[in-house]
């Protein structure tokens, strides 16, 4: 390992990681990283949507010219991180972890520290490089995607490289699942619990009427069906009267999401007619699936850089959401590149030196491919 790169990717993670920066909550790490690459010649512009409900999105996108291709590279900067939670990294030497009592951040600030580190060098190699576009971007983790009020076809990329996928190093993923967030409200009937229990509509038994004919998990096709939030009644004595269950749902394409919602629907009303309750369903936003092909340029490209650094490439349809959603709508060849790391978003989570290393050396080789 090149000792001068291994101080400079450490020391910028742990700065990173130990900045707050909640999903929404991210300006004092945009200043950070503003500031640095500004310092090293790109320049930086934090976009503001003027759509609504943007919330100002607060993207950092930093240009740095060159000769050849125009490479766009992406990261988010927010964490999962708990708004009154303080980060506090440990490294031995090999690993990164946080001291236990939070999250450590390195979803998706391992790969942020991994773009500065890039920046911070082909800022000095002049000869050779590609017309670099770095993005980072707010919201990720909260389903809001900043990404999503990205103007791609305003950076004019030939290519779109998503540097966040949760898989070992090596990875890519050319596709990955969308998403639709739910809220089911169910109003049953209140009745004393002891006097008359006859007369009133339990919300909770409707609510497990639905919850036992939806089938909850992974479907053969990779699609998934969740509830993860139930909140209902106050009192003991009382017939639950209301109860509200939050869930999602995921699916490789869109017209499968659609057709699950579509089995939501019918289902509730069924229940409804068969209880005497009322269920309201609310649908939130729809994330559209990420849909590449195994065989375009880009994912020959990125095999070529990570078999070229002695790492095992795997090609994969992603189990989860990314901003590649978004990335990839206008239509410009988008892939996810997987950052390694262990137990994200969780007290355990752990990424290793020698892992963001290597996500260093295959970016590093994609900013000059076919220029050397």
């Amino acid at each position: 390992m090149n000792k001068t790169i291994i101080k400079m990717l450490s020391g910028i993670f742990l700065k990173l990681v130990k900045i707050p920066s909640p999903s929404g909550k991210e300006k004092r790490v945009a200043e950070f990283i503003s500031a640095f690459l500004h310092q090293r010649g790109f320049d930086i512009l934090v976009d503001q949507s003027g759509k609504k409900n943007a919330s100002n999105t607060g993207n950092v996108i930093a240009t740095l010219s060159g000769k050849g291709e125009k490479l766009l590279f992406a990261a988010h900067m927010d964490t999962v991180q708990l708004e009154d939670e303080i980060v506090k990294p440990t490294f031995d030497g090999v690993t990164f972890k946080s001291d236990g009592s939070s999250i450590l951040g390195a979803d998706n600030k391992a790969s942020v520290a991994v773009l500065l580190t890039i920046a911070a060098v082909v800022s000095l190699e002049k000869k050779g490089r590609h017309d670099l576009r770095f993005v980072f971007t707010t919201r990720e983790e909260s389903g809001l995607m900043g990404s999503e009020f990205l103007d791609i076809k305003k950076l004019n990329p030939s290519m779109i490289f998503n540097v966040d996928g949760s898989s070992s190093i090596g990875t890519i993923d050319y596709s990955s699942l969308g998403h639709l967030s739910f809220l089911i409200e169910i109003e049953g009937k209140a009745a004393h619990a002891a006097i008359e229990p006859e007369s009133g509509i339990h919300a909770l038994t409707v609510a497990t009427k639905l919850y036992t004919s939806l089938k909850m998990g992974k479907n053969k096709d990779g699609s998934t069906f969740n509830i993860g939030y139930i909140r209902g009644g106050e009192n003991t004595n009382v017939i639950m009267p209301n109860l509200v269950m939050k869930g999602e749902i995921r699916a490789y394409t869109e017209s499968t999401l659609k057709k699950m919602w579509s089995g939501v629907e019918n289902l509730s009303s069924q229940v409804e007619k068969e209880t005497g309750s009322k269920i309201k369903l609310k649908k939130g936003k729809l994330i559209p699936p990420f849909t590449g092909s195994k065989k375009s340029k880009i994912v020959a490209l990125t095999k070529k850089s990570i078999v070229s650094n002695n790492i095992k490439f795997n090609l994969q349809a992603a189990p989860y959401t990314s901003d590649s959603s978004y990335l990839a709508q206008a239509a410009i060849p988008t892939i996810t590149i997987c950052k390694g790391g262990k137990h994200a978003h969780t007290n355990k989570e752990s990424i290793t030196l020698k892992e963001m290393y290597s996500l260093f050396k295959i970016i590093h080789h994609l900013c000059y491919h076919n220029n050397q």
